[in-house]
């Protein structure tokens, strides 16, 4: 918030000095009658120069390549300074001077106007409507990805091979066991895209009791906190399982036992979920190591402009994964 204000105080600085630079500017190299003709039109020429610049630029702000975006630019700076100072002429004529007899060229100049204004916006609003369906289509492409996860056939036949077993030697077990993966493969069999911060923690926990009971005689502990506030906010589904099951591997089971601690909180107008799991990691982790489900959660969290960090403290590994508040209704 205060950097969206710090950068609004910045424009306004930039278009008053820009406005009375040009002013004095005018003053020096027009032989104008009074002060206020040069004042009125360096603010109608200014500010309709800097409307047409951010009008025209929304056309091309998804280029990637920076040689596009400079050429563009460039282009849209010319056009938007040639067309304010035709048109910034008639509407001194309109406004300042009560002119109302224009002339063709004054015609012209508003005509192309209001032709280019509409056709950057037209532009504009297309590419937006395309590049929100290729975003939704790449999520759609990382839900089935984070699906596939869920269902891993490894995950899968240890847990059928721990039933079997479970069948024969403790039958009350194995029925407690065989209610709790129902309920998780009920949860993942849904097939929600998103779902409230309440329900994703539920079924962490759901699977984190299903791996407590397949990793004895290794035994772990976890503990899962959330903030009221957050209960009720809309996040990918599943979209911590990957890191908790990275916890479970590269921290418990390496160090035969510890804890997996879930924190959801507020953080800055986002949701924050930190996991921490026991042990520090053999080589620091960085993007270019994650393995397919921390990638697909990578991805996903840049899609919606969320992030993940992982730091080391005290002998703790922790992923904070930042994502932006949106609440259910």
């Amino acid at each position: 918030m205060k950097w969206k204000v710090s950068r609004s105080i910045s424009k306004f600085i930039v278009i008053e000095t820009s406005i009375f630079i040009l002013y004095f500017f005018l003053l020096k190299s027009v032989d104008f009658k009074d002060y206020y003709t040069p004042f009125v039109l360096s603010f109608v020429l200014i500010n309709l120069c800097i409307f047409l610049y951010s009008v025209f630029s929304k056309v091309y702000r998804t280029e990637k390549r920076i040689s596009k975006m400079l050429f563009y630019s460039v282009i849209n700076i010319a056009y938007s300074i040639v067309l304010s100072v035709f048109v910034s002429e008639s509407i001194l004529k309109i406004s300042y001077f009560q002119n109302s007899n224009l002339g063709v060229k004054d015609i012209y100049w508003i005509i192309i106007l209001l032709i280019s204004v509409s056709a950057a916006n037209y532009l504009s609003a297309l590419k937006e409507k395309v590049r929100r369906l290729e975003l939704e289509k790449e999520l759609q492409n990382l839900h089935m990805e984070l699906l596939r996860a869920k269902l891993n056939p490894h995950f899968v036949f240890n847990t059928f091979n721990f039933l079997a077993e479970a069948v024969r030697q403790n039958p009350v077990r194995a029925e407690e066991f065989t209610l709790r993966v129902s309920d998780y493969y009920r949860e993942v069999l849904k097939f929600k895209k998103q779902w409230s911060l309440f329900e994703e923690l539920d079924f962490i926990e759901k699977y984190l009791e299903i791996q407590k009971e397949m990793l004895l005689p290794i035994k772990f502990e976890y503990k899962i906190t959330i903030q009221e506030t957050v209960k009720d906010a809309i996040i990918p589904s599943g979209i911590t399982q990957p890191v908790v099951e990275n916890a479970i591997k590269y921290g418990i089971k390496i160090n035969s036992g510890g804890i997996i601690e879930i924190h959801a909180g507020l953080e800055n107008e986002n949701v924050r979920i930190d996991i921490l799991n026991t042990g520090s990691p053999q080589r620091e982790i960085k993007p270019e190591h994650f393995g397919t489900g921390l990638s697909i959660v990578s991805q996903q969290l840049s899609f919606i402009e969320g992030k993940m960090s992982v730091n080391v403290e005290n002998g703790l590994t922790i992923f904070s994964i930042h994502i932006p508040l949106i609440k259910s209704h």
